[in-house]
C-alpha cells in the first residue's frame, strides 16, 4: 500500500491518503488544562467541607462508643438545633459537669449533646414515675 504525504482538509485536520479512495487520519490527542481541574477540585472540596461542618455539631453523643461518638445532624434524636432529648423548657437544677456519665463513662461536662447547664436526662428522670414491681 502506498500511503501519501500528511494534507491538511477543510477544517484544518491531518490527513493522508492510504491506497485507493482511502483516507486516514492522524490521530489526535486533547489535553486538559492542568489550572482547570485544579480550580474545579479546589472548589468541590471546599463544597464537601462546607457540607460536612453543616452536618457536624461539635458535641459528642454519649449513646454512640468508639472514635466516631459525634452528635451529627442526621440522627433521629436530632432537633432543630440540639439533641432532642436536652431540650427541654426548664434546665436542671444543678450543674453536672465534672460528675461521672453512666451512659458515656466520661465526665459529664459541655461538649457532650445532653448537656445544657447540666445534664439533660436530669429532667426527663424527674418525669418518669416509679413503676410496680411484679
Amino acid at each position: 500500500m502506498n500511503s501519501g504525504e500528511w494534507q491538511r482538509d477543510e477544517t484544518g485536520r491531518y490527513y493522508r491518503k492510504v491506497g485507493q479512495n482511502c483516507i486516514e487520519y492522524a490521530p489526535e490527542f486533547t489535553f486538559a488544562h492542568p489550572g482547570r481541574d485544579k480550580e474545579r477540585e479546589e472548589r468541590e472540596r471546599k463544597e464537601a467541607q462546607e457540607r460536612e461542618a453543616r452536618r457536624r455539631t461539635g458535641r459528642d453523643c454519649p449513646f454512640k462508643g468508639g472514635l466516631n461518638a459525634e452528635c451529627l445532624t442526621e440522627c433521629a434524636l436530632y432537633g432543630n438545633t440540639a439533641c432532642a432529648l436536652s431540650m427541654k423548657e426548664t434546665p436542671p437544677d444543678k450543674d453536672t459537669s465534672g460528675g461521672d456519665c453512666p451512659i458515656y463513662r466520661k465526665k459529664c461536662n459541655g461538649k457532650c449533646a445532653l448537656y445544657l447547664n447540666g445534664c439533660g436526662l436530669i429532667n426527663i428522670v424527674k418525669g418518669l414515675k416509679a413503676g410496680k414491681e411484679n
